[in-house]
């Protein structure tokens, strides 16, 4: 098949492979374009703890793999597991597994000690305001945020201190994305949370979480209760009431502060006591690392008033007897925290039944197991603090990528997420407009994928099958030169282009003189109707199609000086013909003849 053949099918198909590359790349983009889904952690099933029974986290750490268990810090940036020097002989026997079990690092073979300081030692500062502290050993190990085999990522080289204190008799799993900074001379570390964002597991650095219920669903003690939920760069929708309160993170460094505008104590017959009013407002601390409400003295007196508890000096909790104890589920009060933030535009409230205050309290806070109310006195402002305790009836949604959080009554219609957990979506990658045409779907593009080869397909055949045909009359003798076209391409013709296959014209091309290129009146040649007209060998004359009449075409070639320019009878439906010049000799006549013949012969071949 002849090279100018190939162009002119290239010419087809070329447009049509353009659109089906741009459908696919439109495609990939949105594909691409597209975040991972939040991270949904599963709670462990367990109920532990020495303050009350709260719903704790698997962590696994090390090689071979050592399970433990934890609990949530929305204060802490930083993994902790209880070492095996967490339980001496002087503790019961059940330490260990009071404790949530131990992670031994000698038995890692992925553990690296940090060496900045000897043997790795560092002090744990993030609840020292509380007078919660101790040493943490730290380094780098393995992690997953799971149980083993649970198909949770797992991180290699996270940072990782191993503790014996007993003022966190578990673990905790820190939530805030902050670095380490072990020192000044080196780089601070990243925390597992945004090394989970940064190796694609969570879409943004965000999660939504509520510390679970004991007492709900027919309470832990006879199979039920409610376990707590995290979800890391999203959060479940179907948990909480939705409410617009947003509050900015707080400058300070307690970036998740709201002002606590009032605090009532209501009974269901209707009465309300007010134990701290807007004209007292203030900023509270939501942290998950701890159980306990830590207020301000007053307001805890007014407590001890509304509700009858009274305060243990030496162990400094509020330990209740079972008189106590009785005249309070008899009474059955809720207390209810209205929250706003710094522009108190808005406001929202959380209530807690008193099942969310009837804990007990046991070794090591105090010799025997003791009825307890975890409300504390808090000596200074910087000690207030709503704790976990709280976050069973609340659902936190924290946004590191744009500093703000939100707070919302935990939604009790269900117990467990009811659909697929919504995106948090990174800050610079924010969620698409809600448009039909923001993404296409697979069905759609594989239908438009299909359509576009079919397409390609029908062209080639057609394409092959023509040229092919013009390739058998260009070499059967005999056959007339007259060729339809397809298509009108306006196209300025050359010489060295193929006649066949030019654009239509119409006149034949070796009526086509140099003068008339230059000519801007003869420019009306390219734009011409689709049927090729051409110099009929035998009759010496231009067969004009029917679209092609015009005596302005007849002019053209008369002008050129083409020889005995008589129409073809079947196409002089206007009766016009144009002869030459009697006057010219037969002789010169013949001569004409032969050189526009030899010119079509060698066009032609």
């Amino acid at each position: 098949m002849p090279m100018s053949s190939w162009r002119y099918l290239a010419f087809f198909l070329l447009p049509i492979l353009g659109l089906l590359e741009q459908t696919l790349a439109s495609a990939t983009s949105a594909t691409s374009a597209t975040p991972v889904p939040p991270l949904t952690v599963l709670p462990s099933g367990n109920w532990n703890g020495i303050d009350g029974n709260w719903s704790s986290f698997w962590l696994t750490v090390g090689t071979p793999p050592q399970p433990v268990l934890v609990f949530i810090s929305t204060a802490s940036n930083q993994p902790w597991v209880v070492s095996p020097d967490g339980c001496s002989p002087s503790d019961p026997g059940t330490c260990y597994s009071s404790r949530g079990l131990n992670f031994n690092s000698n038995s890692s073979a992925t553990w690296v000690p940090n060496t900045i300081n000897p043997g790795g030692e560092f002090a744990l500062e993030v609840e020292s305001s509380l007078g919660l502290t101790g040493n943490g050993d730290y380094g780098n190990d393995t992690i997953l945020l799971g149980s083993p085999g649970s198909g949770s990522p797992s991180l290699s080289s996270q940072v990782l201190a191993t503790i014996a204190t007993h003022d966190f008799w578990l673990g905790l799993f820190g939530l805030n994305p902050a670095p380490t900074n072990f020192s000044s001379k080196t780089e601070p570390a990243p925390s597992y949370m945004s090394n989970l964002k940064s190796q694609g597991h969570i879409p943004s650095l965000s999660y939504g979480y509520t510390a679970g219920a004991y007492y709900r669903n027919g309470g832990g003690a006879n199979g039920g209760g409610v376990l707590g939920n995290l979800t890391l760069g999203g959060y479940e929708e179907s948990l909480f009431v939705p409410n617009n309160l947003t509050v900015d993170f707080a400058t300070s460094g307690d970036d998740l502060t709201v002002d606590v505008n009032a605090i009532t104590v209501k009974s269901p017959g209707g009465t309300s006591q007010v134990v701290s009013s807007p004209s007292s407002s203030f900023p509270a601390f939501i942290d998950s690392s701890v159980p306990y409400l830590y207020l301000p003295t007053s307001i805890c007196q007014k407590f001890e008033e509304a509700i009858g508890i009274s305060y243990d000096s030496e162990s400094e909790l509020y330990l209740l007897t079972d008189a106590q104890h009785t005249a309070l589920v008899n009474r059955n009060a809720s207390v209810v925290f209205t929250l706003t933030n710094s522009t108190s535009k808005a406001m929202v409230n959380i209530t807690l039944p008193y099942a969310a205050f009837d804990w007990w309290a046991e070794y090591p806070l105090v010799q025997n197991s003791t009825r307890y109310f975890p409300l504390k006195r808090a000596t200074d402002n910087s000690q207030i603090t709503l704790g976990r305790a709280f976050l069973q009836e609340a659902y936190l949604i924290a946004d590191y990528e744009r500093s703000q959080f939100s707070i919302h009554q935990r939604n009790w219609t269900t117990f467990y997420p009811t659909s697929n957990p919504t995106t948090i979506f990174p800050l610079n990658n924010p969620a698409p407009l809600p448009s039909s045409k923001s993404k296409i779907s697979t069905p759609v593009i594989a239908a438009i994928v299909l359509a576009i080869l079919t397409s390609i397909a029908l062209t080639l055949c057609l394409s092959i099958f023509i040229l092919h045909r013009v390739h058998q009359r260009k070499q059967t003798p005999g056959r007339s030169n007259t060729v339809s076209t397809f298509a009108s391409t306006s196209r300025s013709l050359s010489k060295k282009e193929s006649f066949r296959s030019a654009p239509s014209s119409p006149l034949p091309l070796p009526f086509i003189s140099s003068k008339d290129k230059s000519d801007k009146r003869s420019k009306h040649v390219s734009n011409a109707p689709s049927e090729l007209s051409f110099f009929d060998k035998g009759t010496n004359s231009v067969l004009l199609t029917p679209s092609n009449r015009s005596l302005v075409s007849l002019n053209i070639g008369k002008a050129i000086g083409s020889p005995n320019l008589t129409l073809n009878p079947q196409y002089n439906n206007s009766g016009v013909s144009i002869s030459r010049n009697p006057s010219q000799s037969n002789a010169a006549d013949t001569s004409v003849r032969r050189r526009e013949r030899k010119k079509l012969k060698r066009f032609m071949n």
